[in-house]
């Protein structure tokens, strides 16, 4: 799953969040978020490794 379908996910869960089971859904955001930041992360770090080798 890239980064904007997550995004997606998020919406669709603050939508379940409002209307439905909201402890859920925080739980399922903190962990979506968390593999954005790691997937984020790994690009900086891989960013920093190509201009190391330049």
């Amino acid at each position: 799953m890239d980064i904007k379908e997550k995004i997606e996910l998020i919406e669709t869960l603050l939508i379940c969040n409002k209307y439905g089971n909201p402890e859920f859904a925080k739980r399922k955001i903190i962990e979506i978020c968390e593999e954005i930041k790691k997937e984020l992360d790994r690009r900086t770090l891989n960013q920093s490794i190509k201009n190391t080798n330049v």
